[in-house]
């Protein structure tokens, strides 16, 4: 009787012992899934950094590359007022050659009438 009560003992320590281990496992399971949920979390952010780096870099590219639009288009806007200046004054010289030489053929005109 002694014999059979610790048998009986023995077969519900197994089964409880069997049921911690199965805890356990589960426990590791559980914790084997979570580490790896973090791994890919970790991957994951590291990659959006790596984004981030990348599209601050592009963006600071694009500002510079705007920079220098506005730069080319002062420098294309002088260059066109320059030449605005010069094709007028260039209208101007012509406007004057031809008042002289309006000038120089009424007088040449006039002196062979007075010849």
């Amino acid at each position: 009787t002694t014999a059979v009560l610790f048998r009986e003992e023995i077969s519900r320590l197994q089964l409880e012992l069997n049921q911690e281990k199965e805890k356990y496992q589960n426990v590791v399971l559980t914790c084997t899934q979570l580490k790896e949920a973090l791994r890919k979390k970790t991957q994951k952010s590291d990659a959006a950094d790596l984004l981030e780096l990348k599209l601050k870099r592009e963006t600071e590219k694009c500002q510079n590359m705007e920079i220098e639009c506005n730069r080319l288009r002062e420098v294309l806007s002088h260059k066109t007022r320059n030449a605005d200046v010069s094709e007028s004054h260039e209208q101007e010289n012509y406007s004057l050659i031809s008042i002289k030489e309006e000038d120089m053929s009424y007088d040449s005109s006039s002196f062979k009438h007075r010849n």
